[in-house]
């Protein structure tokens, strides 16, 4: 699986959802935009590297998983309390 090198902010739960496949930026600072593009585009082993984690990232953000992750939440509120 191929990925994309990808910069962003750390607004909202992008985060969350890139991890270290990214590169981050500050949102009011349009230098630091700026700079990291470039830096994605002129180092080509920087981008591989951003695509190789964000692919990474994608594959373990399924259905599947999130299947797996909401079911286990849900057996642990539903779970009878054990009082001693």
């Amino acid at each position: 699986m191929a990925g994309a090198a990808v910069v962003v902010t750390r607004e909202s739960a992008m985060p969350e959802v890139l991890g270290d496949g990214a590169l981050y930026i500050d949102p009011a600072d349009d230098d630091s935009l700026y700079a990291a593009l470039v830096q994605v585009l002129d180092d080509p082993a920087l981008r591989a590297q951003l695509g190789e984690r964000a692919a990474g990232r994608a594959g373990a953000l399924t259905w599947d998983a999130a299947a797996a992750r909401v079911e286990a939440a849900l057996e642990e509120c539903l779970a009878p309390v054990v009082r001693t």
